[in-house]
């Protein structure tokens, strides 16, 4: 009987080590192919006859899956090709960005450099391009403006984007960062955002901010306003834990409420250091289901290709 139980022990390690293997492999060929790909494409459009013999570009796939007790069940697949293009990036740099759903938790949600789903509307791809910041005023300028194709299904459209940043230190360690946004699309009309993050990091480990941020929507006559204040801890391996408080109020149909609760966020490295694992339980309070409890938890797994 021991003799039989080490046999099924020793198979199964086996069979795992093979799996892993396996897994490893395949995860290494992505990884080539999508530094290839990065720079293939910086060579072919600035004009130069070979690729460079390194390249950055990364890409992120995964799943993102949402249950609540209210909610509906929601599964979303996850892709972000972030492509490297330092000749190209003299000229212009290209943009590939899918928004992030609307109904996603407070943490994914937030950051001028999140771009949300509009409500209503089915979830976007953009696909365009910026002008490479240059030494004059003119052209920093215009490095904050994108134009390009959004695709909502498979209907595409056009939009263009503006976005500027600007970070300011404080006293006693506080550091404010000021975004701005403009964005018009022929889906969803004009809408802007304009909002500001206080960030104290009293540690090497730990950072806290505050936020605060004004949506207005042209076509729908509507301004959210979204409050928010969070904490983010970094942990022995490569462990991140944050917990954060959101609400948002809107003026229509009136001035009131329209969603708050906490929610706490927990990624690590799953397995492998590629694979991301997050998990945010939170709880919600939603004004189109009479405020009642709604506790939900949205997992995310992620691969990170050529990190």
């Amino acid at each position: 009987m021991v003799f039989r139980w080490l046999l099924s022990l020793i198979l199964l390690l086996t069979l795992h080590s093979a799996a892993a293997g396996e897994v490893d492999r395949l995860h290494q060929r992505v990884s080539d192919w999508t530094r290839a790909l990065g720079g293939w494409l910086d060579a072919r459009l600035a004009g130069e006859p070979w690729p460079a013999a390194e390249n950055r570009t990364r890409l992120k796939l995964g799943v993102r899956l949402r249950v609540g007790r209210l909610s509906p069940l929601k599964t979303d697949p996850l892709i972000d090709l972030r492509l490297h293009l330092p000749r190209l990036q003299r000229k212009f740099n290209l943009i590939i960005q899918q928004e992030t759903p609307a109904e996603a938790a407070p943490a994914e949600r937030s950051g001028i450099d999140r771009t949300v789903q509009p409500q209503g509307q089915a979830q976007g791809t953009f696909v365009g391009l910026r002008l490479g910041r240059g030494d004059s005023r003119f052209q920093r300028t215009l490095s904050n403006v994108s134009a390009g194709l959004v695709f909502r299904g498979i209907t595409p459209g056009v939009a263009i984007d503006w976005r500027q940043r600007d970070r300011y230190p404080l006293g006693r360690g506080w550091v404010r960062t000021d975004f701005q946004r403009l964005r018009w699309e022929n889906f969803t009309g004009l809408y802007g955002t304009l909002g500001w993050d206080f960030d104290l990091a009293p540690s090497p480990t730990e950072l806290r901010r505050l936020s605060v941020s004004l949506d207005g929507y042209l076509e729908r006559e509507e301004i959210v306003l979204n409050l928010g204040a969070g904490d983010t801890w970094l942990l022995p391996g490569n462990v991140a834990l944050g917990l954060r408080l959101r609400g948002s109020w809107s003026n229509q149909p009136c001035y009131e409420l329209v969603r708050w609760g906490p929610v706490l966020r927990y990624s690590r490295p799953l397995w492998r250091p590629w694979l991301l694992l997050t998990l945010s339980p939170e709880l919600r309070f939603d004004r189109d289901y009479g405020y009642r409890t709604d506790p939900l938890v949205t997992l995310r797994l992620e691969a990170v290709f050529n990190r």
